[in-house]
């Protein structure tokens, strides 16, 4: 039988993630209230087999554990994981974030109901020592938006651990993470991406 092609993609590097990082990252994509997801975990840290049990410990059909053969680097692991997203759209989460329970709800409905928005993100509470902390609000509309990514004031906007692409974006215009500005490949993907669509 033909496997049912999930809404989403969660997309997750690890590499030597601090295994309680890792749990508390697992559960809030666990426990989101939209659940028709798959989640990739792709460990680039190969030796480090402490983050295969962990993982391996959640018992969820939807994570699927996947190891490079040996370390590639956060460009090459993030470009791997587009590669084998099966989702209509690409959750980012990266391996020390936590998301909000209705995240993924709520960039959905927001995706679906605009067809002509190829990213969407959200604001971010910073936690330090166990203490929330605000942090600058992140412009809203378009036109503000990629104004933000070419500005010299760095601020990731939209949030890249906290965003969520349409795949057919990304294939389309062939915009991928480019090595070379590691660790700003993140950014450097949502300026590459201006031309190809609205956030």
């Amino acid at each position: 039988c033909k496997m049912k092609t999930p809404k989403i993609s969660v997309l997750t590097p690890l590499y030597n993630t601090r295994p309680d990082d890792l749990r508390a990252m697992i559960e809030s994509i666990l426990n989101q209230t939209y659940g028709d997801f798959e989640f990739l975990l792709l460990n680039d840290s190969p030796e480090n087999h402490e983050l295969e049990q962990i993982v391996k410990s959640f018992n969820d059909v939807r994570i699927k554990y996947l190891a490079n053969e040996k370390n590639m680097g956060i460009t090459k692991s993030r470009n791997k994981l587009i590669e084998l997203a099966r989702g209509e759209y690409l959750a980012v989460a990266d391996h020390d974030d936590i998301s909000t329970p209705n995240r993924f709800e709520l960039e959905v409905g927001f995706l679906d109901a605009n067809p002509h928005i190829g990213a969407v993100g959200g604001n971010v509470v910073e936690i330090r020592d166990g203490v929330e902390r605000e942090t600058a609000r992140r412009p809203m509309h378009d036109h503000d938006i990629k104004l933000s990514l070419i500005n010299d004031a760095y601020i990731c906007n939209p949030v890249h651990s906290g965003c969520m692409i349409r795949k057919s974006v990304l294939i389309k215009s062939g915009v991928r993470y480019r090595e070379e500005w590691s660790p700003c490949e993140d950014r450097m993907l949502f300026v590459d991406l201006i031309p190809h669509t609205c956030f």
